[in-house]
């Protein structure tokens, strides 16, 4: 876990040199059996795809990245020739779970591992599709929530280049069709099934509300019925599993994290601290005046100028004579 946060981590060096450490020293070590890399490998091979998808090479990196990989290729074919096929375990149910993340906070991370811990595979998106949300840039978004998660066994980054709206019936078909042999849960908290757009419409074929939800509740003292919570009942027609944070993670919020990053204070209890350093290093989340200087207009004042001959300078001459002065000097 320590060599993979190290691979997700926002500095180069660290990066590759996490990368070098994986390759050659783990999976390419003369010291450690078959047996013992497979373990290590069945259990870190997904979380290894998705931190090295994000990576960028500069220079030579292309290089260290092949040389570290050729120990773990190797590894993989020594096994298949001497042992039979790697054997990844997979789980039944997979926990999707789509936001902003606007800045993955530890509450988020709570949430996924709770959930993890509850027998899921948990997969986090970027919600590309709230448009009335003032986000931060993307790549700021995922890099952050990369290096909150890299060390967290089970929970992963769902693919850029598949998105999901969970108010398209065609982007849902599809996340069932690339998960056709597991059961789906979508993670929502009970505001967000009660105050979505989408969870208002009309009901469809493949639509948010046919899906089997895992809903974070809010400690309200009530224990929900199935389907319901405090007398309220979800337009969710799959399967309902409840859960209550604890009340240290309810009062993480953005808005939290911000007045904190505009004080210059600690923010390590409201967030991973290696993204904490990324945040402060990267100047990200400090507040714009809320007014902006508009810029004043002047007025431009006109003149036309005839063009002149050689006759003004006779004018010119004329002038700096009664002046006193020497024209021609």
């Amino acid at each position: 876990n320590l060599i993979l946060r190290g691979l997700s981590h926002y500095d180069s060096v660290i990066s590759f040199e996490a990368l070098w450490t994986m390759g050659t020293h783990i999976f390419g070590s003369p010291h450690m059996t078959l047996e013992e890399k497979q373990e290590i490998f069945s259990h870190s091979c997904k979380k290894f795809l998705t931190l090295y998808n994000g990576q960028k090479e500069h220079g030579l990196d292309f290089f260290n990245n092949s040389a570290a990989l050729n120990h773990i290729y190797r590894f993989i074919t020594q096994y298949e020739a001497d042992m039979g096929m790697v054997r990844i375990p997979e789980t039944e149910k997979i926990a999707f779970f789509p936001g902003t993340f606007d800045p993955f906070s530890l509450g988020h991370k709570a949430i996924a591992t709770r959930i993890r811990d509850m027998g899921y595979e948990v997969y986090l998106a970027l919600d590309e599709f709230s448009w009335s949300k003032k986000t931060q840039p993307r790549m700021h978004r995922r890099r952050i929530m990369t290096m909150s998660v890299a060390d967290e066994e089970g929970i992963y980054i769902f693919p850029d280049d598949i998105p999901v709206n969970i108010a398209n019936p065609k982007d849902l078909k599809h996340l069932k069709e690339l998960f056709s042999d597991r059961q789906i849960y979508f993670v929502a908290g009970s505001d967000v099934i009660e105050n979505a757009s989408c969870y208002r419409a009309e009901e469809q074929d493949c639509s948010i509300h046919s899906f089997n939800h895992i809903v974070f509740r809010r400690n309200n003292g009530q224990k929900p019925e199935s389907g319901t919570e405090g007398g309220v009942r979800y337009p969710v027609s799959g399967q309902i599993v409840h859960f209550q944070l604890e009340p240290k993670y309810e009062e993480i919020s953005s808005t939290r994290i911000r007045e904190n990053i505009d004080l210059n204070r600690d923010i390590s209890n409201l967030i991973d601290p290696v993204a904490q350093n990324y945040i402060f290093e990267n100047s990200l989340y400090l507040r714009e005046p809320t007014y902006k200087h508009m810029i004043q207009a002047r007025d431009i004042h006109l003149e036309a100028y005839m063009s002149r001959d050689g006759e003004a300078a006779d004018d010119l001459r004329e002038e700096l004579e009664d002046w006193g002065l020497d024209y021609d000097t």
